[in-house]
């Protein structure tokens, strides 16, 4: 491996794959596991996550190696595989803060890289490691709204007519065609949705999407899911502990540049997020560490901290 990183770091344990971008060094491309084309290489490096086997314990372990070079993704990279009761351990390093870059596509709206349970998994997320890259958002060229929009009320209510629609009586709706959304705090529709149409009254959401119905009541919370730089999220029975964020820069995104949720003992180091919609970084959880994470020009703020029981130092 020696000559195909610009700095960042070897992998801890479990497999090491190596995803090479399109323009990097001919070595690197020729030895690499999976090689990308720059058009939707989230294919190769979902691909190789998806790859890597199961450790003596019966959890998934193992490191993707991006090298340098620019990589272009038009979904979003998951660091999750199902596997009930044990757990997902998974890496994803890249060659330096200065040598390798992921960019979300054009008109896309999607988190570049999410490690996020669905509902009814009891998976667990362990040691999730991210490092050593640039999340470019490429927000001046999504399809969606420009800035990040948190709504809670108990004027909304949910329709399962075809298509389906979300209301709000209160009209207090600010989202645009092309938004992707995501719902919580319902009964029976928590998830994320794109819309079709929007009106101050009215979401309708994209064909062949459904929903529960729903009367109006209770609060229910609905905010723009249009593209974080790193979003985390335990939406099943599992848990998550011990992830780490190293010298990784986050900037562009339309909404916030680390949005963690349910996080617990997770590390953030070294760390820049620039130029969001959103917030620089947005934490629920408790027992975390951040130091060092220098934040500017986010819309929204630099962090938003609801931790217990946490060690944060150092955040410009």
């Amino acid at each position: 491996m020696v000559g195909r990183w610009c700095n960042g770091e070897q992998s801890n344990t479990g497999t090491e794959i190596t995803v090479a971008a399109s323009d990097s060094p001919s070595a690197a491309r020729q030895s690499a596991d999976y090689v990308c084309d720059g058009v939707d290489d989230d294919v190769q490096i979902n691909a190789a996550i998806q790859s890597i086997p199961k450790d003596s314990g019966g959890n998934y372990a193992g490191t993707v190696h991006l090298t340098a070079g620019h990589f272009v993704i038009g979904d979003t990279i998951s660091l999750f595989r199902e596997n009930a009761g044990g757990y997902c351990k998974y890496g994803i390093h890249g060659a330096g803060m200065n040598c390798t870059e992921i960019k979300l596509d054009d008109n896309v709206n999607r988190n570049i890289i999410e490690a996020v349970t669905p509902v009814g998994s009891n998976t667990n997320l362990g040691f999730i490691d991210i490092r050593d890259m640039v999340l470019e958002g490429n927000y001046n060229n999504q399809n969606g709204s420009s800035s990040s929009i948190k709504i809670r009320a108990n004027t909304i209510a949910f329709n399962d007519a075809s298509p389906a629609t979300i209301t709000d009586s209160a009209s207090g709706f600010t989202f645009t065609a092309g938004d992707r959304i995501i719902v919580t705090d319902s009964t029976s529709n928590d998830g994320v949705y794109t819309i079709a149409t929007a009106t101050a009254g009215t979401l309708t959401l994209a064909a062949g999407e459904s929903l529960t119905a729903e009367a109006a009541g209770s609060y229910r919370k609905i905010e723009t899911h249009n593209g974080h730089g790193i979003y985390t999220k335990l939406n099943g029975a599992g848990s998550f502990y011990d992830g780490n964020i190293d010298h990784v820069m986050a900037f562009h995104n339309c909404d916030d540049g680390f949005h963690l949720e349910d996080t617990w003992g997770f590390k953030i180091t070294d760390c820049i997020t620039e130029y969001c919609n959103g917030t620089g970084l947005y934490m629920i959880g408790s027992q975390n560490y951040v130091d060092n994470l220098f934040c500017a020009y986010n819309t929204l703020g630099g962090a938003y901290l609801e931790v217990s029981d946490s060690h944060y130092s150092n955040i410009h």
